[in-house]
């Protein structure tokens, strides 16, 4: 039986281009210009509940591993540390929303008919394009700026102006349910980066022979090595001993292969993990916002 898909359900962060006001508004009237929904009755809440789980579970793990990691004394990323520091947050989030979602929830809310979000109530498309397009930044004003001008093509129910709130928490732990996923490639990719760095290192004592059978394992068992392990490979070994001149043969042929240079790896590594760690530090700021706001 194929597994269920549920909206949304690939691991691309929510971040599109940053607009400014008038950009933002204009894209929401243009979101609700072209959107096609219905009114019928449904069990809008079914999947979204199924989106909230399936994230749930992905979080927890990645902070359980991340957590597990950190008692090792292993070091992470500033932006696991702010997964590790905001978990509570992001659990109690988690509770509100599934609180909030029974499986019939909003069965009368407008509910989109096609596209990649079809099946589920079209306010939260407009949540997930807000997020998107601030970077999860989302204070009070841009909140309702964006939610005005998506009026002004298509007004909202009351039963969607009071979806808001949950649709918002849905979509900001859904960003972080993909960053956290990032987070943690990155993390293990450096893990393994230094793990296969003390074993080339004690081949080393063995010759180049020893160095390059090791090698060959490692291409066995990594046919496309990530970044960020080539990358720490890199630094770990620059400047060793003679008997890892097989590595630097081995690491300009694994960059040859991709197209890339180590500079060029290495700053695209960088840009990435700081983005992530912005937009992962901008989502926890949104969360705590949203948390002070008076709803009514």
């Amino acid at each position: 039986m194929p597994a269920r898909r549920y909206p949304m359900s690939d691991d691309t962060p929510l971040r599109a281009e940053l607009l400014g006001a008038e950009r933002l508004a204009s894209v929401a009237r243009s979101l609700a210009a072209g959107q096609v929904w219905e009114c019928a009755s449904g069990r809008n809440g079914a999947a979204l509940l199924g989106m909230l789980e399936s994230g749930d579970r992905q979080l927890g793990a990645v902070y359980r591993r991340l957590a597990a990691d950190v008692r090792e004394d292993i070091p992470v990323s500033p932006a696991a540390e702010w997964i590790l520091d905001n978990y509570y947050l992001i659990e109690e989030q988690v509770r509100l929303v599934r609180d909030e979602l029974p499986a019939d929830y909003g069965a009368e809310l407008p509910r989109l008919v096609a596209g990649r979000f079809a099946g589920t109530p079209r306010v939260l498309e407009a949540t997930v394009t807000l997020v998107s397009h601030t970077d999860a930044r989302v204070d009070r004003q841009t909140l309702e700026s964006f939610f005005l001008a998506y009026q002004d093509e298509a007004p909202l129910t009351i039963g969607e102006v009071w979806a808001i709130p949950i649709m918002l928490r849905l979509t900001l732990v859904e960003n972080l349910r993909r960053l956290g996923l990032r987070v943690l490639d990155a993390h293990q990719a450096v893990v393994a980066g230094d793990s296969l760095a003390d074993r080339l290192l004690e081949a080393a004592g063995d010759g180049s022979d020893a160095v390059s059978r090791r090698l060959a394992e490692i291409d066995a068992a990594h046919a496309s090595p990530p970044a960020a392990l080539l990358v720490r490979l890199s630094q770990r070994l620059a400047g060793q001993d003679v008997a890892l001149a097989p590595l630097s043969d081995w690491l300009e042929r694994t960059l040859a292969s991709r197209d890339e240079t180590l500079e060029h790896l290495t700053l695209g590594m960088h840009q990435e993990q700081a983005a992530d760690q912005v937009s992962i530090a901008n989502s926890i700021g949104s969360i705590r916002s949203l948390g002070a706001l008076e709803w009514r």
